[in-house]
């Protein structure tokens, strides 16, 4: 019983070995097994082939694949410079197919397992196809343009709209121009660039057609300068050039798609257009110019123009508009001035000529007495300017904001100008009026 039972342990232990075996004999890759010898052509009528016969380690090429091969026992790992869609390990009457998506590099590659063999063996190496297909190559830029525009708002004022001037006097005003940036817009987008098809493989590649596609979608004219269908030889190459207006610049992608015809395959590629500095500037400075002033300058952000313009009476007398423009966009803003030339009443005369002087208190309260208008400017007669230029009224009725001597001054300048008084420049309070 117990000699029996030993001998059940060493079956199940046995079993377990030959299965272990088994599934790491024909587990690694998962290969096709093809019952007879064959060439990558009949895998796929598009694949090239390179061919180690016989089986042995070392580096192969066919002049566009170059494929390392390390040969192990039963045991084949090879490394190549481009991937590769299949490998075909022939030995006995057939041999394993191993296919890829675009492998590099790959081991533990074998002849099918001989089942004739009490251990389970692979079959010895025959030799060994390297399969892969062949494309041409495409190479693609995208350049990106557009325009920005520049927007911008111009006004103008004046520090008096209207003007009370003496008849040979003058009056001054100050003009300011403001000119702002306000923003901009952008226009005409544009993105071109060049297609490059190049054909490395081992044979000329006919090429039926290129396109280009932007993700809108659009589909962009393309300028190859030769008729399809092509034939481009080995080693040589074909630049396309293309060019498309785009309605924003939002971001996108750009494909280019090169169909062909027998052996040697199309191919694809797709790049970002992405739109970064404009490539033209409009109105990015402006120059302004004034009626009145001529050029005021050329400005590239927000700013002011001010200046002064003096007005003389009588000739200035009447209307005075006058305009800033931009000259790149023929925007503009006027301001006008009215100008009144005053000439002085003559007084009545009085027949009291002994009075010599009559104080800013009696010119305040006697204005139908006044020999000139009391809203006369006061900086139309005197120097310097007061700021604000009140008329001569209000200086004289406000001693405690413009001070005991202007308001002093005003009321000689009154006596002086009044054939009633007869001012001498000394100040007697003997006003007769």
């Amino acid at each position: 019983m117990r000699k029996t039972f030993k001998i059940f342990i060493a079956l199940i232990l046995g079993l377990l070995c030959f299965s272990a075996l088994f599934q790491n004999a024909t587990a690694v890759d998962n290969p096709q097994l093809i019952s007879s010898n064959a060439t990558c052509g009949k895998f796929d009528s598009r694949y090239f082939e390179i061919k180690v016969d016989p089986a042995v380690s070392g580096s192969y090429t066919d002049g566009y694949v170059h494929v390392d091969v390390t040969v192990t026992g039963d045991s084949v790992s090879f490394v190549s410079d481009v991937g590769l869609d299949a490998v075909f390990v022939k030995g006995g009457p057939g041999g394993n197919l191993y296919t890829y998506d675009e492998e590099t590099e790959a081991g533990n590659l074998h002849a099918p397992l001989n089942l004739k063999n009490k251990n389970n063996k692979y079959y010895g190496l025959s030799h060994i196809n390297f399969c892969y297909d062949a494309e041409v190559q495409i190479g693609k830029t995208a350049n990106t343009s557009y325009t920005r525009t520049f927007d911008w708002n111009i006004d103008k004022t004046v520090s008096e709209s209207a003007l009370n001037v003496l008849t040979g006097q003058s009056s001054d005003v100050a003009y300011l121009v403001s000119v702002t940036k306000t923003g901009f817009h952008d226009s005409d987008w544009n993105v071109e660039g060049t297609i490059t098809i190049s054909n490395p493989t081992l044979m000329a590649a006919t090429l039926t057609s290129v396109s280009d596609i932007l993700s809108d979608p659009l589909n962009v004219d393309v300028i190859c300068d030769v008729e399809f269908p092509f034939v481009l030889g080995r080693n040589q190459s074909l630049t396309c050039t293309y060019t498309s207006p785009l309605n924003s610049g939002d971001d996108r992608v750009n494909t280019a798609n090169v169909n062909t015809s027998g052996k040697v395959g199309g191919n694809t590629i797709s790049v970002p257009v992405v739109f970064g500095e404009p490539s033209a500037l409009i109105h990015n400075t402006v120059a302004v110019e004034d009626t009145m002033t001529g050029p005021l300058g050329v400005v590239a952000g927000d700013t002011n123009f001010s200046y002064l313009h003096t007005f003389v009476c009588d000739a200035d007398a009447g209307n005075h508009e006058n305009t800033a423009t931009i000259v790149q966009t023929g925007q503009s803003a006027s301001a006008s001035v009215v100008v009144t030339c005053i000439t002085p009443p003559a007084p009545s005369p009085i027949p009291n000529l002994l009075a010599q002087w009559c104080s800013p208190g009696y010119w305040k309260n006697h204005t139908t007495n006044w020999p000139i208008p009391p809203e006369t400017s006061y900086n139309g007669v005197f120097d310097p300017d007061l700021s604000g230029n009140p008329s001569l009224l209000t200086v004289i009725s406000s001693p405690s904001t413009y001070g005991g001597p202007t308001t002093n001054s005003v009321a000689d300048y009154l006596s002086d100008n009044d054939t009633r008084i007869n001012f001498t420049g000394e100040r007697i309070d003997n006003c007769p009026l």
